[in-house]
């Protein structure tokens, strides 16, 4: 939030006492100064603002420079929503919003103050203050966000629970989790990210959440306007409005996006459009409710992968120009907020998921000549409905407040996927030659998901909390379909041909446990530590047979581990860092084992639960602004240079005794380092230039380690570095801001694809430029 945005609360006066706890109300006379030798709870309360609770160390004579804002609409349920002005953290609070975040590993993004490209998105600038994020970069139109972390798969960002306004945003959350709609930059507000230990409050995955906060409508904010305008290299045109309006009891706003270009490679044309409109309702004293719609369509032409020789030789070439690949995303939410007693708040989500997804192309190996025969058509369709209501309560131990949250999850997926034939055009066709003929496969995927959870913080003397959780699910996988199985001789005669039908269900229910310590430590920093249990369902793709030398485990299970995370994180004038140690166990790993049939003695590649992988390191962020270090607090310091240092050390190795073809081989997609610097130089909030240089450390596309392979899909991904300028200029509601990507023009690429949209070697865009303007008002 800035400080615009704000009112200048200065004074904190009390009108309630009990022991070491304050009931205040604000006073914007001058600023007030508590001494305390305990630990000090306070709750301020101020009428049309959010509450804000905080706690004062014992022992400290603090300054208090409050700012509380009038609670948005699409963050109403946040009533304790505020911006303390001597504080640079970028971490959630104990209690942020509906939910509980003591002990963990914790992120913050506010894109006002991101400096990098966001008419196109660019993931390492947006993430570049998140340590360790794996990103590919495959796509420079920035339609795709692919983020992994801790040896974690970065495909789509599947590893993670991504979500919007608090709920789920993926194909279905359980059995596909494949987040192909993700928000353009230029209409988030704040991106919040939860690493491992928040599988008790979100459930899967691995990663952790990922939760995009759009601009909304917010309530006594009057009319609103906001229009954005870009153009780029190789054709990009970008364009954003939003309006809104908001009075004391109702509120709205609209944001609309439209994207066109037409690629740096031959045959890599996009276009895509983006809305999200919220209506806001203040129902009474304690209760608010938030209809909202999300809209989002894609297509783009797909150049297809490279060899390694094909690279080589000019990463620029496309060798496919018959690839097409189309989204549509649609998503009803109506969210319900409200306060039950003196110190309790709830809120409930219901959504809708009406989506999908095709591909069409020739998606052979890259090795292989595109003949203009007719292409392969996959269809799939995402068909979703969620619930997830949350309580959260204050209460008195030992003098001291406690908090609790509990939470429920209802959610009920079903997912279509079909594969034919398509016609021998060049241009996109999302049509089956015989649609009432199976040529391929077609499978109904119906997935049921329950879920209770429960968290508290205790809070102990000495500034100390424990935080434990539990929650239970409940998961039932079912799939119902056909695929046509038949085989030829060698002079492509067909000798048996059948349609296959089968169906199969798996239910399974569970207990993830979790906790965490933290402590408060003099100068405003805080020590963290957590354990907690994750799962990931077994995926749509493994409980479907689809060729008899591709068979799957019948006892197939849900991969299962933990996380653990022990850190340090603070700020102090104009100085912030965060330092962590984890440790990733990853058991049940599904992944195929050759095996030889018994009976015809004949090798087939068998899907199963493998064994485990193990993945620790370290994620560090150190963020220094030097002119603030010595005149910090002084409101009249215009200038600002800042350094900002991501490092991140991983190791991930798998310990597989059944295969030793991998046992103990690197993990697949683990960058060992992953280096991010940066320097801003700003002055007056109206002039800003920044640099930012990133380096990722070799990978390997596969758990064997190969170096190379013919057809690209797997082998090495080289070590590369990327240097990015960016420059802006404000001008009361004006701005103008140009970005310079890749400024040394480096030759790179971050994935072999195994399949869509390649396969093979997916180049990474070269130097381009990105000119916008934008006017708030």
């Amino acid at each position: 939030m800035s400080r615009e945005d704000s009112t200048s609360l200065r004074n904190v006066s009390v009108y309630d006492v009990y022991e070491d706890s304050l009931i205040c109300k604000s006073n914007p006379t001058k600023p007030c100064i508590i001494t305390t030798t305990k630990d000090l709870f306070i709750e301020c309360k101020h009428r049309g603002f959010e509450d804000l609770y905080l706690t004062i160390q014992g022992g400290s004579k603090d300054t208090l420079n409050l700012y509380m804002r009038r609670p948005p609409a699409i963050q109403s349920e946040s009533l304790d929503e505020t911006t303390v002005t001597d504080v640079t953290s970028s971490y959630l609070r104990d209690i942020d919003g509906m939910g509980i975040y003591a002990a963990r590993k914790t992120e913050r993004i506010d894109l006002d103050e991101v400096i990098g490209n966001k008419a196109i998105g660019i993931q390492r600038q947006i993430y570049a203050k998140v340590a360790g994020l794996n990103v590919w970069e495959s796509s420079g139109s920035g339609l795709n966000t692919e983020i992994g972390a801790r040896g974690l798969n970065p495909a789509r960002s599947s590893n993670f629970n991504v979500r919007q306004n608090q709920y789920d945003i993926a194909a279905d959350a359980i059995g596909y989790p494949d987040a192909y709609y993700v928000p353009p930059a230029e209409a988030i507000e704040r991106i919040d990210i939860v690493r491992g230990a928040s599988s008790l409050q979100y459930g899967p995955q691995f990663g952790g959440t990922i939760n995009y906060f759009l601009k909304g409508a917010e309530y006594h904010s009057g009319w609103r306007h906001e229009v954005l305008s870009s153009i780029g290299s190789f054709g990009l045109y970008n364009q954003s409005l939003g309006f809104g309006y908001g009075g004391d009891k109702v509120a709205f706003y609209t944001f609309g996006n439209y994207r066109q270009g037409k690629g740096w490679r031959p045959n890599s044309g996009f276009q895509a459009g983006f809305n999200h409109s919220q209506l806001a309702f203040i129902l009474s004293k304690n209760w608010t409710a938030q209809l909202e719609h999300t809209t989002y369509l894609y297509e783009a032409q797909q150049p297809g992968g490279l060899t390694d020789a094909l690279f080589a030789q000019n990463p620029n070439q496309s060798i496919r120009s018959r690839n097409f690949f189309r989204v549509y995303w649609h998503l009803p939410a109506v969210t319900l907020n409200g306060k039950i007693g003196k110190n309790g708040r709830f809120n409930t989500k219901f959504w809708i998921l009406r989506a999908g997804r095709d591909a069409v192309g020739f998606l052979g190996s890259i090795a292989r000549v595109d003949f203009g025969e007719n292409r392969d058509l996959l269809k799939d369709t995402y068909r979703n409905f969620g619930h997830e209501s949350r309580y959260i309560s204050q209460w008195m131990w030992s003098d001291r407040p406690q908090s609790f949250l509990i939470g429920i999850r209802n959610y009920t997926g079903n997912t279509s996927k079909r594969q034919g034939i398509t016609d021998s055009l060049s241009t996109a066709s999302y049509e089956y030659l015989t649609p009432n003929v199976i040529d391929g496969s077609q499978y109904d995927f119906p997935s049921i998901n329950h879920a209770l959870f429960a968290e508290h913080i205790f809070r102990l003397p000495k500034s100390w909390k424990i935080v434990p959780g539990i929650r239970y699910e409940f998961v039932k996988s079912n799939g119902e379909g056909s695929f046509r199985q038949f085989n030829t001789d060698l002079a492509g005669n067909i000798l048996y041909d059948t349609i296959i039908n089968e169906s199969f269900s798996s239910p399974r229910s569970f207990f993830l446990l979790g906790i965490g310590l933290s402590k408060t430590l003099p100068n405003g920093l805080d020590f963290y530590a957590n354990w907690s249990q994750n799962y990931r369902a077994i995926n749509f793709n493994d409980l479907r047979i689809v060729n008899p030398n591709f068979r799957i485990d019948p006892n197939l299970k849900d991969e299962k581990g933990y996380n653990m995370d022990v850190g340090i994180r603070g700020s102090y004038q104009g100085m912030r860092f965060d330092v962590t140690a984890y440790y990733l166990r990853y058991a049940n790993r599904i992944g195929f084992l050759l095996q030889v049939d018994s009976q015809l003695l004949s090798t087939y590649r068998f899907r199963s639960n493998i064994g485990q992988s193990n993945t620790y390191g370290i994620e560090s962020l150190l963020e220094i602004d030097w002119l603030h270090l010595k005149s910090y607090g002084d409101e009249q310091q215009l200038w600002s240079l800042t350094t900002m240092l991501n490092y991140s050390y991983s190791n991930g190795r798998y310990a597989l005794e059944e295969n030793p073809a991998v046992d103990g081989k690197k993990i697949e997609l683990v960058p060992q380092g992953i280096f991010r610097t940066a320097l801003t130089v700003a002055y007056d909030n109206k002039y800003t230039v920044g640099v930012q240089w990133s380096w990722t450390g070799e990978q390997f596309a596969d758990a064997t380690n190969a170096n190379f392979s013919p057809d690209a899909v797997h082998g090495l991904i080289p070590a590369y570095q990327i240097l990015d300028f960016y420059a802006k200029v404000q001008w009361k509601q004006l701005s103008a801001e140009i970005n310079v990507n890749n400024a040394l023009n480096a030759t790179y690429f971050t994935r072999r694809a195994s399949g869509y949209p390649g396969p093979g070697i997916l180049p990474s865009d070269p130097r381009n430029v990105t000119f916008s303007l934008g006017w708030v008002f």
